[in-house]
């Protein structure tokens, strides 16, 4: 399945400059070092948003129940600006209520 109504899907600019792609965040800073492998640079938080919107739209999704809503999580193989490719699941939720898909988080996948 693909993720519902993607063409509203919206990514933080600050879940991507200041979480994943920070080296002093306490938690991002772990998917910081593996996202700066792939080429990704806070200064150009922009590329991977691109990307992760770019995932969004293409790849399938897996629907998990959540308290909170629908969540989604799309495994993807992700290939960044220095061309080295890794697999990654990005996280999405669509709130009770709501229609707009909200980027959650994205991890190294297996």
């Amino acid at each position: 399945m693909k993720l519902p109504h993607v063409e509203r899907a919206q990514v933080s600019p600050e879940k991507v400059s200041a979480y994943l792609l920070s080296d002093t965040h306490p938690i991002g800073r772990f998917q910081a070092r593996f996202f700066h492998a792939l080429g990704y640079r806070a200064n150009a938080w922009e590329v991977l948003e691109r990307d992760l919107l770019n995932v969004a739209r293409t790849a399938d999704a897996a629907h998990i129940q959540s308290p909170y809503g629908d969540k989604y999580e799309i495994p993807c193989t992700l290939k960044g600006p220095s061309g080295l490719s890794a697999h990654v699941i990005t996280v999405w939720i669509i709130h009770r209520g709501h229609d707009i898909p909200r980027f959650v988080t994205a991890y190294p996948g297996e």
